[in-house]
């Protein structure tokens, strides 16, 4: 239910069951992330949407090194490999980084880690570390092939915020989300709902590889400072996780 509308947002109606279900306004918690309402979100895409919102299988893997979420180290990837990919803002290079230091990963790498964890899959992509820096000529080749990379990952995480490695995705670790504004009138309570376009007004919007990157997943979770919103391919269905499920098309 969306009650009045400003520039940045509307109010949603908050019930006494809006915490239990998946599609309704809710308050959140600028700490924490509620993975269990994220992996609802893919479950209900996985059964309603089909093969719609699936990467199309390939006789070969479409990344040869992945980050091994669980030991924390980039391997080789194994055969029918399914991943997770992360978009985001490199930012300034750090000279002095060794991007094979696996025990080193900055903040939006090790949350992207903990995010790729929480919602049942292993392996990770991250171009800085799964490209072969050092290699030019081989690098240049896997260049021209990120449309297949994020065309094949299972999902996109998008870094939205932050013009720089070391920012983190918000409500995963260490940096908190801003809280939401709330309002009370009488017994009947709204709560905060912002417009989750992600299309512009952050760091990572203003990326020219980001357009291939925004377009090309099936099924992208993007992070921004107020939230998080799942957007699918299946009639472009976007869920959002302070508000009810808006359907639209491009």
């Amino acid at each position: 239910m969306w009650i009045g509308g400003f520039y940045n947002g509307a109010f949603g109606l908050i019930h006494e069951n809006s915490q239990h279900d998946e599609l309704s306004p809710r308050i959140l918690d600028a700490t924490s992330i509620d993975y269990k309402l994220l992996r609802a979100w893919l479950d209900s895409c996985n059964i309603c949407h089909g093969t719609m919102c699936q990467p199309q299988k390939m006789d070969m893997n479409p990344v040869s090194r992945v980050i091994d979420c669980e030991s924390g180290n980039v391997v080789a990837s194994p055969p029918n490999c399914k991943f997770v990919a992360l978009s985001y803002v490199w930012g300034p290079s750090d000279p002095d980084a060794d991007i094979e230091a696996n025990a080193c990963f900055p903040t939006t790498i090790q949350d992207s880690i903990t995010v790729t964890k929480e919602l049942g899959y292993k392996y990770l992509w991250v171009d800085r570390y799964c490209l072969e820096q050092e290699n030019l000529a081989e690098k240049h080749r896997q260049l021209q092939t990120m449309d297949v990379v994020y065309s094949h990952a299972q999902l996109t995480i998008i870094a939205a915020n932050g013009s720089n490695l070391s920012y983190g995705l918000p409500g995963v670790r260490s940096r908190p989300r801003i809280c939401q504004k709330t309002l009370t009138i009488g017994r009947v309570s709204f709560v905060q709902i912002h417009d989750p376009d992600f299309s512009r007004l952050y760091p990572w919007s203003t990326r020219a590889w980001t357009y291939q990157e925004g377009l090309l997943p099936r099924r992208k979770l993007v992070f921004n400072d107020r939230g998080i919103f799942c957007v699918l391919q299946s009639n472009a269905c976007r869920r959002v996780l302070q508000t009810t499920c808006d359907r639209y098309r491009p």
